[in-house]
């Protein structure tokens, strides 16, 4: 017997207000921030954060349920929501000492991604460091942090990083983590 989806319901009470500001994403070529708090009010960017940091660690056809019914009502809404959750996927592939300092802050964090590998990696005390300017990612406008594709110690060797936000645009943007193997 399959489990109900413990998002679907609250999802589809949220469905016209996101409909009713699909044309204004299209014009502004931006989601509206109120759809991202919209969404984030019934937990959906927590759908693949690990249950220890009050995540819901949700099945992978659960979530596709939930964004093929969004984008119903807002394509462009439910593509930068489905980056902001598989993100979170991301971040808790990280260190537990890189989670903690990200969900034990703040458990609603989001973060996006720029996957070009602009940037390299440097070892650094404590962990490594993103040296690069980055470009701007689908959903850069609202999340916390940012997820970085950076070359480590050698061109063959790509990382992710993770960064806060208001560091992200700079040249030098300190990290959490082990260093690059």
């Amino acid at each position: 017997m399959k489990k109900p989806n413990p998002l679907l319901e609250d999802l589809r009470s949220l469905l016209p207000a996101i409909a009713a500001n699909a044309s204004r994403a299209e014009k502004e070529r931006m989601v509206p921030a109120e759809n991202i708090a919209l969404l984030k009010g019934i937990g959906l960017h927590r759908a693949f954060q690990p249950k220890a940091w009050g995540g819901m660690e949700i099945s992978l056809p659960e979530f596709t349920d939930c964004i093929a019914l969004l984008a119903g009502a807002c394509a462009s809404t439910a593509w930068a929501m489905s980056l902001l959750c598989t993100h979170n996927h991301q971040l808790a592939m990280f260190p537990a000492r890189l989670q903690e300092e990200i969900w034990g802050v703040d458990p609603d964090h989001t973060a996006s991604s720029s996957i070009a590998p602009f940037g390299r990696v440097e070892e650094v005390e404590g962990g490594c460091c993103s040296v690069a300017k980055w470009a701007g990612a689908a959903a850069a406008t609202m999340p916390n942090g940012r997820l970085s594709v950076a070359v480590g110690p050698t061109p063959k060797a790509p990382r992710t990083t993770a960064s806060p936000c208001c560091r992200a645009a700079t040249t030098r943007s300190a990290m959490t983590g082990s260093p690059p193997a």
